[in-house]
């Protein structure tokens, strides 16, 4: 083979390269389906699992509000986990909850509990409240949920008052309960909450 026939192939294989497709065939090239997911769709590392809507527009959420150093936030409006800056309606922290109002938020959400409601009834009119400061120098901020449950000093176990919270942010109201605080296996620090949009 000639000088110039190897200079011809080499130039003609290098053209061939260049024209072939550049693209990467490796597994992991599209990041947005690389996310983990539990048998419930949700991230793996999410802290907040939502069912529903159900045909009557009823959201149970179940957040994993064990850390001691931040409050996981819930947005009602979007039956979403909020990070960051983002909007959100209430926060928990173990036993803990406080809403975007007053001494705990930037936001303008209220809430009112009332023991004789079911979870049909209409929102009261008056009784609305946001998280205040400390007034009776006790060391901790007032919080509309302070007293969500009934504490059994024999045996610790936090249970749900009966009855119904009524929330409400400058454009909704909803009816929400919290059915329960311990997992399955019996750990503290799992809220669950059913809620609608009224």
């Amino acid at each position: 083979m000639t000088r110039a026939a190897v200079l011809l192939l080499l130039l003609t294989t290098a053209c061939v390269e260049d024209l072939a497709p550049q693209t990467d065939v490796t597994d992991d090239t599209d990041a947005t389906d690389t996310a983990d997911t539990d048998d419930t769709g949700e991230p793996a590392d999410a802290r907040v699992v939502f069912e529903g809507p159900d045909g009557d527009g009823v959201t149970i959420a179940t957040i994993d509000a064990t850390g001691a150093e931040d409050f996981v936030r819930v947005d009602l409006a979007t039956s979403s986990e909020a990070d960051g800056e983002a909007s959100w309606t209430l926060g928990f922290q173990r036993y803990t909850v406080i809403v975007d109002g007053g001494s705990s938020g930037d936001g303008d959400v209220e809430a009112v509990f009332v023991a004789d409601a079911s979870f049909d009834s209409a929102p009261p009119t008056d009784g609305w409240a946001t998280d205040a400061p400390d007034a009776d120098d006790d060391g901790k901020d007032e919080l509309v949920f302070g007293s969500w449950y009934d504490y059994n000093p024999e045996n610790h176990v936090l249970t749900p008052k009966a009855g119904t919270w009524f929330v409400r942010d400058a454009q909704h109201v909803w009816a929400l309960q919290i059915l329960g605080y311990y997992s399955e296996a019996g750990d503290g620090g799992y809220p669950e909450i059913r809620f609608r949009e009224l």
